[in-house]
């Protein structure tokens, strides 16, 4: 894996980020904040979900246009994902309700990962965000619901999904 010594005894945000959304950036600049340090995202792709609408490059490269401070490192398997979260001091998690908690503890279960729940810490997301998700994002966007959309990505993540349905659209002939 690359770069593992950047999730050695560091803050760690790891996450899908398919896409990227305003909560996410929220939590990872209230964990900077709060542990005073800078921290590591950690984009995965989770075998617990589908494939995603962007692939995990392109997911670096957007949360690299939200976070571009920030040091981004990626878990394409089960063992990435393993190794990072074994390594890291904290893992941080956004929290939108109790069953964002329970999401994560489904996951560290499926990765065999259960004691490491005491470095596990869930930062409340502030209420006005707490409706955002990646799946209400792509479900917004799948019904063409752009206006509600960028209430929850910023801008240049709305383009991005423009341009990757496009690119699907065009070649599905």
């Amino acid at each position: 894996m690359q770069e593992l010594k950047l999730a050695t005894s560091r803050v760690c945000y790891l996450g899908s980020f398919d896409p990227i959304h305003l909560s996410h950036v929220s939590t990872a600049l209230r964990a900077e904040e709060l542990f005073n340090e800078g921290i590591v995202v950690v984009v995965c792709r989770n075998q617990l979900k589908d494939a995603g609408f962007f692939s995990l490059e392109e997911r670096v490269s957007l949360v690299r246009s939200c976070l571009p401070l920030t040091p981004i490192l990626t878990a394409a398997n089960y063992h990435d994902i393993r190794e990072v979260a074994t390594t890291a001091r904290v893992i941080v998690r956004g929290r939108r309700d109790e069953a964002d908690v329970a999401y994560f503890d489904t996951i560290l279960k499926f990765y065999s990962l259960e004691h490491l729940r005491e470095k596990v810490i869930h930062i409340n997301v502030p209420e006005h965000l707490r409706e955002i998700s990646s799946s209400k994002a792509k479900d917004l966007f799948m019904k063409n619901d752009v206006s509600k959309l960028r209430h929850m990505v910023r801008e240049d993540i709305v383009n991005a999904m423009k341009k990757k349905s496009q690119a699907f659209y065009c070649c599905d002939e």
